[in-house]
C-alpha cells in the first residue's frame, strides 16, 4: 500500500464525512472550536493512493446558528427530541487533481448543496438523523439522501457514537461521482452511468475531553460501494476505509 499527501481528494471527503463529529465535540454550547485534524482514507478510483490530508477545523456556534470549515448550518425548529436544521455545505470528489494516467481528462470541481436535516432523539442513547441535499451551483443537479441511525454512550472520560446508515445518491450525483461522461469516453475507458446508487456505511466516533476546553476525536468508518459504482472503468475498490484523529480547542 502506498500514501500520498497532496490536495483535497478522497482524505478530505472523509473529513466532510466526519464534520458532525468535530462539531459535537465537548465544549461550550455556544462560541468557537478550533482544531486540527488528520484523515487517511482510501482511495477507490483506479491507480489512486491511499491519502494522508491534514487540515484546520473551525466552528462558530450562536445558539441556533453556526457556521465552519465546511458549511453554514441554522436550526429553525428544535424542541426536547427533534430539531429541524437547514444550510450550505461544499461537497468533495476523490476526482479532484487526480494523478494517475487512468484519469486523464477527469476533474470534479467542488460543488455546493443546500442541505435539510432532521435529527430525533430516539431516547436511552439513540437517535437517528435524516438528511436531504441538493446541489445548486449547476454543476450536476444530483440529490442525496442520508439515513444515519447511532447509539451514544459514555465509558469512563471517553464518550462513543456507534452509527450505521446509508446514503441513496440520484443518478445525476452518482454520475458526477462515480461516472464517465461521453466526452471523457476513451478506447480504454467506456462511458458509464451507474444510475441511483445506495451506499451503507458504518462508523464509530469518539471523545476523549482533556480538560474544559481541550477534546481529541476520533472517527473510524467503512462505506461498502455497491456493484453499479465498482463497476465504473474508473473505480477498482468495493469499499472506502478511513480514519481521522483530531485535537480541538473550544472557548
Amino acid at each position: 500500500m502506498t500514501y500520498s499527501i497532496r490536495p483535497p481528494t478522497a482524505a478530505l471527503v472523509a473529513l466532510t464525512l466526519a464534520t458532525p463529529v468535530i462539531a459535537q465535540e465537548d465544549g461550550p454550547s455556544d462560541g468557537w472550536s478550533l482544531g486540527v485534524v488528520a484523515a487517511i482514507a482510501t482511495n477507490p478510483y483506479l491507480d489512486e493512493d491511499t491519502e494522508v490530508f491534514p487540515y484546520p477545523a473551525l466552528t462558530y456556534r450562536n445558539g441556533p446558528f453556526s457556521i465552519g470549515t465546511f458549511g453554514v448550518e441554522y436550526d429553525f425548529y428544535a424542541t426536547e427530541h427533534l430539531t429541524f436544521s437547514a444550510g450550505l455545505v461544499p461537497r468533495f470528489t476523490g476526482l479532484f487533481s487526480t494523478d494517475a494516467p487512468e484519469l486523464d481528462g477527469i476533474d470534479r470541481k467542488v460543488t455546493g448543496d443546500v442541505a435539510l436535516g432532521l435529527e430525533y432523539d430516539l431516547g436511552n442513547g439513540f437517535g437517528a438523523d435524516l438528511t436531504f441535499r441538493q446541489e445548486f451551483t449547476g454543476k450536476h443537479d444530483g440529490q442525496e439522501l442520508v439515513l444515519d441511525l447511532g447509539y451514544g454512550t459514555q465509558i469512563g472520560r471517553v464518550g462513543l457514537e456507534f452509527s450505521a446508515g446509508a446514503a441513496w445518491q440520484s443518478e445525476d450525483l452518482s454520475a458526477f461521482i462515480w461516472g464517465v461522461s461521453p466526452s471523457e469516453a476513451r478506447a480504454s475507458r467506456p462511458a458509464y452511468a451507474p444510475g441511483d446508487v445506495i451506499i451503507p456505511y458504518a462508523a464509530v466516533n469518539a471523545f476523549v475531553p482533556l480538560n474544559e476546553n481541550w477534546t481529541l476525536i476520533g472517527t473510524a468508518r467503512a462505506d461498502f460501494l455497491p456493484s453499479n459504482v465498482s463497476d465504473s472503468p474508473i473505480v477498482d475498490e468495493d469499499d472506502i476505509y478511513s480514519l481521522i484523529l483530531g485535537v480541538t480547542y473550544s472557548f
